[in-house]
């Protein structure tokens, strides 16, 4: 029954053509105050973002979604706990990916609860590994079949 409450109230991707989204626990979030819990939900990368969208039924007073540029992402890994950078003494035990990205100028220190962290922080890794990569340009036009270049007028 737990199975099918969560696939109710866990939200979709925003498009179908997602192929890379996890079910979360939960989120943590480094603020002023300490860390700031964030309800379970899922994470994906849409349009070269990291985004997070808490589940929809929950009645908690934090249910503001995240977004991260992938492009602005400083680091990513995985680890047993996540501790806040502004109050070292605040802790939580649990699986976490931590990211460290830039939003609008200012650092942001985030954790993604989740059973699977040393999977989703290695395939979050490889994908923004590739969203870094130069794309390569092949020029097609003016090589022959036998490969011999052509002279263009």
């Amino acid at each position: 029954m737990g199975c099918i409450e969560c696939k109710l109230l866990n939200p979709r991707p925003a498009d179908p053509s997602v192929r890379h989204y996890w079910h979360v626990r939960g989120v943590c979030l480094d603020s002023k105050d300490g860390i700031e819990k964030r309800p379970p939900g899922i994470i994906y990368v849409f349009n070269g973002k990291l985004c997070y969208q808490p589940r929809h039924c929950v009645c908690t007073k934090e249910r503001g979604s995240i977004e991260a540029e992938l492009a602005h992402i400083t680091s990513i890994f995985s680890s047993h706990q996540f501790s806040s950078d502004v109050a070292p003494s605040q802790v939580i035990s649990a699986n976490v990916v931590d990211v460290n990205a830039s939003l609008k100028g200012e650092q942001v220190h985030f954790g993604v609860i989740t059973n699977k962290a040393d999977e989703v922080c290695n395939e979050l890794n490889d994908i923004i590994r590739k969203h870094r990569q130069k794309p390569k340009i092949m020029q097609f036009n003016s090589i022959d079949v036998d490969g011999v270049e052509i002279d263009l007028p």
